[in-house]
């Protein structure tokens, strides 16, 4: 496991990515102090726990909410902390001394007479520490023992180096006037770039081939085949000084000063954050700079660290969903007559603060974003019988909670026309008996679980009327709704074994979890996010890393095999752990894991 900054696979299928996530751009305060107040310039995760270091050799540790656990710091302001390396059994610090301190017992190494500027661990082992005057050292004992690494491109004014990325094959450095130097058989040998500004952060993904450098000015630079060439990336909206770069997933996170921005679509175009006008700041004329980020490869949570004008600084993206809106009700009550009622709830709550909309959907129906208001009137009749109200709340950050439901009942109206007498003749009024559907005639009374069932509907229907939703009654004795014809058609050729039922009957079984698609028939996709995913039994989810691995599990025409799922049914579905090789999914196998709805729902527990 690497035990640098995590710096994700950036390269992937454009159709189907190794792992998309949802792009956040909103972001929560995790730790702001006043003393000292001076900056952090580091933070790595270390054993769950996240540790920021900086001037006046300030030492925080922190939970990953941001809450502190510990600090320590000395009265030298004179004297920073400028990195930080996590390994198994503790930690390293790089210094402006010219230090390196080995946490875990003290250990101390006086590696130049200069600043040093950043160090990074590959792993307990494989340590690297960069800094000023040109300096660069290897550790290959875990810190045990340091060794200067050569530089065989300068004799008179060495340059002071910034950041250094180590990886798995490359080792990599920049500096001062547009230096980017690379590990070379022992020895850092000069890239050859446009760059004449001072650059302050390198990022590699773990392919070693897709690099990333940022710097003065709004300076970004980027390579695609291991850093044979580099073309710089401009847009007109980043002119900040960066000091860092961090890869997650497909997201390139660039920062620095008063700036923080993300892009999805390989530098395309960046989605600029305006820190300052988040509701973190506590104060909106407040400098801010960001320094450096980590980030959590199983979560996708990242934690940038700096500085406001009032001390050291850690926020981090927002990945907490809202809780789920409370106690929904129908303001008109239920049973009711009205075909369009009306329903409010009790807000939904947020670790950001507020939520941006509400979602509502209708039975099996697409959910719709209603705004922020915590209430909805339906907008088209629904029609006599059993509903189900569904609502979802959504954050700035696009995080969406768990579905609160409320089951209803819309009764009909009078069979007929009101009969009135005519008071001057004694002719009775005779009514005319209603004309009685096929379906009405065929209804039962009641069928056996395992059976597909639905309402007869009464004539002309539309094919949104709820007679005309399908239901799996189960044997846990709840009727199970399937959303779509598409999960219905990978568990059954066609309705021939529908059973109709009266609406006594279909009132009384109260309602259960959706129908999920049936294991190994098909791949699916939310579609707010491009990552694709095999179905196992229970409706568990395990996302697909490759084209290649799509192939070898649904054949050259693999693409045509993938369903859109609303994200209005997100909740009906878990997750599993990502398919690491084709070996991990047989689609025979899962097909034929479940011969019934029934064992499929069982799955789930």
């Amino acid at each position: 496991m690497h035990l640098h900054k995590t710096l994700i696979a950036l390269i992937g299928i454009l159709v189907l990515p190794l792992q998309a996530s949802a792009l956040s751009t909103s972001y929560i305060e995790s730790y702001e102090a006043t003393s000292p107040d001076a900056p952090f310039y580091a933070i790595d995760m270390i054993d769950g726990s996240l540790w920021a270091v900086g001037g006046e050799y300030v030492r925080a540790e922190l939970d990953t909410d941001g809450s502190l656990v510990a600090q320590s710091y000395s009265s030298s302001s004179t004297l920073a902390y400028t990195g930080v390396a996590g390994l198994s059994d503790g930690y390293l610090l790089a210094d402006t001394a010219g230090y390196v301190t080995r946490m875990n017992d003290g250990l101390l190494h006086s590696l130049s007479s200069a600043a040093l500027r950043d160090v990074e661990a590959y792993s307990d082992e494989r340590i690297y520490v960069v800094g000023d005057d040109g300096y660069a050292g290897v550790s290959t004992d875990g810190g045990d023992s340091w060794s200067q690494v050569g530089m065989g491109f300068w004799s008179i004014s060495p340059i002071d180096l910034n950041a250094v990325h180590v990886g798995a094959d490359n080792v990599w450095a920049v500096g001062d006037d547009g230096y980017i130097v690379q590990e070379e058989e022992g020895i850092f040998s000069l890239a050859d770039t446009s760059a004449e500004v001072d650059l302050y952060g390198v990022a590699f993904d773990d392919s070693a081939q897709v690099g990333w450098v940022v710097g003065e000015g709004g300076m970004m630079l980027s390579t695609v085949d291991a850093g044979e060439t580099w073309e710089q990336v401009t847009d007109e909206e980043i002119t900040a000084d960066l000091y860092g770069v961090l890869l997650v997933d497909e997201s390139i996170y660039v920062f620095g000063e008063d700036f923080l921005a993300v892009s999805t679509d390989d530098g395309t175009t960046w989605d600029v954050t305006d820190l300052r006008g988040s509701s973190w700041v506590l104060d909106g004329e407040l400098a801010y700079t960001l320094y450096d980020a980590v980030a959590d490869e199983s979560s996708g949570q990242v934690w940038f660290a700096g500085s406001t004008t009032t001390g050291p600084l850690v926020i981090s993206n927002d990945i907490e969903q809202p809780s789920a809106p409370g106690n929904i009700v129908i303001t008109s009550g239920t049973p009711t007559d009205d075909t369009t009622p009306s329903f409010s709830w009790v807000d939904a709550t947020d670790n950001s603060g507020a939520i941006d909309h509400y979602e509502v959907a209708f039975d099996s129906g697409d959910a719709v974003s209603i705004g922020d208001e915590a209430a909805y009137t339906t907008t088209e009749a629904l029609g006599e019988g059993d509903h189900t109200i569904s609502v979802w709340a959504v954050d700035a950050a696009g995080n969406m909670s768990e579905a609160a439901t409320k089951n209803f009942t819309i009764q009909g109206g009078e069979d007929s026309e009101e009969v009135t007498e005519d008071a001057s003749s004694e002719e009775e009024v005779v009514e005319e008996e209603p004309e009685i559907s096929e379906e009405e005639e065929l209804a039962v009374k009641s069928a056996d679980p395992g059976t597909l069932i639905k309402l007869p509907c009464a004539g002309s229907t539309d094919v949104n009327d709820p007679c005309r939703a399908v239901y799996y009654y189960a044997d846990d004795g709840k009727r199970h709704a399937f959303p779509n014809s598409k999960v219905f058609f990978t568990w059954y050729e066609n309705f021939d074994d529908v059973v109709i039922v009266e609406s006594d009957f279909m009132s009384s079984l109260m309602l259960g979890s959706n129908v999920t698609y049936h294991p190994g028939t098909k791949m699916v996709k939310f579609q707010s996010w491009n990552t694709v995913y095999t179905v196992s039994a229970g409706g568990v989810l395990r996302a697909v890393a490759s084209e290649e691995m799509a192939i070898d599990l649904y054949g050259d025409d693999w693409n045509t095999q993938i369903d859109d799922i609303s994200d209005a049914f997100f909740s009906n579905y878990s997750f599993g752990d990502d398919l690491v090789g084709s070996d991990d999914y047989d689609v025979e196998e899962h097909r034929a894991s479940v011969s019934s709805i029934d064992d499929d729902i069982a799955a789930r527990d």
